[in-house]
């Protein structure tokens, strides 16, 4: 499909460089949807898959070690493992949690589900999905909510699939962009549309 090829073009590390000088320099740009799940899905991770809790500031380090900074004592972090490697993780908080990419921060009635990421040398192989699945269990546990969220890039499609097989549904679409001082949000519902 051309979309997810060209979502690929997007996610490179050269277009990344690109989006964060243009960010540093006043100019930002970002359609994402708010995606709700109100039912804990039933997860059965892959072979091999297991899952790590991390809770209350003592989080290992991985690839992405600056994701870390954005955390909060009382957020959860879950790691999956396949056959003992590190293979991905997601955060879990039930607290307002700002989403740079709208510079905004997001409060919503429920946990709030973030920073998923697989390994490259996993993906494919259903830990995303496993990740989000056990996840949403872990955040109802944790934090006693009932429901949870996640705001996904428009154009990010693997992340779209994955919460929408763990039973998420889009709700609403934030389009957002700033130049400078000037900057306009908008947020709306999908059944607007």
């Amino acid at each position: 499909m051309l979309e997810d090829r060209l979502w690929k073009v997007t996610r490179t590390r050269p277009a990344r460089v690109v989006y964060e000088a243009l960010a540093a320099r006043g100019v930002k740009a970002a359609t994402m949807l708010l995606y709700v799940c109100e039912e804990v899905p039933a997860v059965r991770p892959p072979e091999g898959v297991t899952f790590a809790r991390y809770t209350g500031g003592a989080y290992p380090a991985d690839a992405r070690a600056e994701a870390y900074a954005d955390l909060d004592p009382a957020d959860e972090v879950l790691f999956a493992l396949v056959d003992g490697e590190y293979a991905g993780r997601v955060f879990l908080s039930a607290r307002p949690v700002t989403e740079t990419a709208i510079d905004e921060t997001v409060d919503r009635e429920g946990a709030y589900v973030w920073r998923l990421f697989t390994d490259p040398a996993f993906r494919g192989r259903g830990v995303a999905s496993a990740l989000v699945g056990r996840g949403v269990a872990l955040a109802r546990e944790a934090f006693g909510v009932d429901r949870a969220y996640a705001l996904v890039a428009r154009d990010n499609y693997p992340s779209k699939r994955t919460f929408e097989s763990n039973g998420f549904e889009a709700r609403e679409r934030v389009d957002y962009w700033r130049v400078g001082r000037a900057s306009r949000r908008r947020w709306r519902s999908l059944d607007d549309e």
